[in-house]
């Protein structure tokens, strides 16, 4: 991995940890796989924060529309 592109994977994680990204958003920031992205994310202990009752309830919601529920 060259230093532009490590670069542009730590400030990509970086965006995803503060939860300000989706892993996906990351990932395209940083122009690399999502798998990519997931394995530098894994192997530099960086996970998103919890969400929140409501984005999880925001989440619900639109899983059951999406289901015909």
């Amino acid at each position: 991995m060259d230093k532009m592109e490590k670069h542009s994977l730590k400030k990509s994680t970086e965006a995803y940890g503060k939860g300000n990204a989706s892993l996906e958003e990351s990932a395209a920031r940083a122009n690399v796989s999502i798998w990519k992205m997931m394995d530098y994310a894994r192997e530099n202990n960086i996970t998103p924060p919890p969400e929140k009752l409501e984005e999880m309830e925001d989440g619900l919601k639109r899983t059951e529309e999406m289901l015909g529920e």
